[in-house]
């Protein structure tokens, strides 16, 4: 049965861009797509419910750029989660921490690691209507040597063949990019923050298989020599960053490369200062990272670089992230971007997603206030749609 039209009548509107729409425009969306945008009078009544949405305001939904799935962030090391061989267990985690997310106004999400395809399988159940959650993007296990935080004890991707052999391996499951871990973490045991995983070599190699396989890869640095590394050879996004200087940016600027930023890992109580309360040694780096991550957010917003957010393992807090960004420097119109065509274009679904266009994805969320006057408004969280469907109407 085909689901009834619906005009939505927000009293502000905010596109992919962090600008808001002319006052009393509305949408009207059917069979999951936004199929027209315009003044309230002009869209039609017939047969469509009109969804009046005083005081809230609508934008394309959020997409969360760097998130995970079955990952607890209370473990001392908890990207270790990802390669748990418990999958029943792994997939309850996951599906709570989607619904999470997709409550905050998330709708799409590309999800960092996970281990035996977990991702790959709830990708399929989402887009096949089986499941509640966010639109997923995937990439499978992290692509990360021996020793690294984000490498299962077994043993990591070590050689030429098996780059090569893991390149090939995720292009053939169906997964939408890859992953390549390229420094050391601020709350992993061993490897240095700042010094490359992998030689020059091993990267030409594997953007060389990962071109022919038309798959990006997204690299997990911190700053030091990587970042402009992963930059030349055409990385589409640095995640983290928290180690940035002058240097680094300047090498993303050069590039197509977007710098990513998990703020609230680092900032939130509940993040990295939680799961390594009784780590010195990560407390100090920690420390050191919300330095850097403040000079970043100014450093960006005085150059204007296009920058993406992501909730790492902090599920249901993109609003603050966002809040957190904002905070540090950067100006709310393009944190709101940030959130939306900014990260459609990273991934590549600009035509699809991101914008409160017609023909486009009717994925939505709607706030209480105008995040334009008040981030915060982002996590007032009113009402969600994917695909069109209002899968999560929230009370005050």
């Amino acid at each position: 049965m085909t689901a009834r039209p619906q005009i939505l009548k927000p009293d502000w509107i905010i596109d992919g861009d962090g600008k808001g729409l002319p006052m009393g425009t509305a949408l009207r969306i059917q069979d999951g797509l936004i199929a027209d945008v315009g003044a309230t009078g002009g869209l039609g009544g017939g047969e469509a419910e009109e969804v009046e949405l005083a005081g809230l305001t609508l934008l394309p939904g959020f997409i969360d750029l760097h998130g995970y799935l079955s990952v607890d962030p209370d473990r001392p090391e908890p990207m270790r989660r990802m390669f748990d061989p418990d999958l029943p267990g792994r997939r309850r985690t996951a599906l709570a921490h989607m619904l999470t997310d997709l409550r905050s106004g998330v709708t799409t999400q590309r999800v960092m690691g996970e281990g035996n395809g977990l991702d790959l399988e709830l990708s399929r159940s989402v887009r096949g209507g089986d499941i509640d959650g966010p639109t997923l993007v995937v990439c499978g296990a992290p692509i990360a040597p021996t020793g690294s935080h984000q490498a299962p004890a077994s043993g990591g991707i070590d050689t030429s063949d098996a780059l090569r052999q893991a390149v090939r391996q995720r292009a053939a499951a169906g997964f939408d990019f890859l992953k390549l871990v390229l420094t050391g973490g601020i709350n992993g045991a061993g490897n240095d923050a700042l010094a490359p995983l992998y030689s020059a070599d091993d990267l030409d190699l594997l953007f060389a298989e990962a071109a022919a396989a038309a798959l990006p890869v997204a690299v997990a640095a911190h700053g030091g020599p990587a970042v402009a590394m992963a930059a030349a050879r055409g990385a589409v996004s640095i995640e983290h960053c928290a180690l940035f200087d002058a240097a680094d940016l300047a090498a993303l600027s050069a590039s197509a490369t977007m710098p990513v930023l998990t703020l609230s890992r680092f900032f939130a109580p509940g993040g990295i200062a939680r799961s390594a309360s009784d780590n010195p040694v990560v407390l100090e780096r920690l420390e050191r990272a919300k330095k850097r991550l403040a000079w970043l957010c100014g450093a960006i917003a005085a150059g204007g670089q296009d920058f993406g957010l992501g909730t790492d393992n902090m599920h249901g807090q993109i609003a603050e992230d966002a809040r957190l960004a904002v905070e540090l420097g950067l100006p709310e119109a393009r944190v709101i971007a940030a959130l939306t065509g900014t990260a459609a274009r990273l991934i590549g679904r600009e035509s699809r997603i991101g914008w409160i266009r017609a023909g486009f994805a009717a994925d939505l969320v709607a706030v209480a206030g105008n995040p334009l006057d008040a981030i915060e408004a982002l996590g007032a969280v009113r009402g969600v749609w994917r695909g069109g469907r209002p899968l999560s109407r929230l009370t005050n």
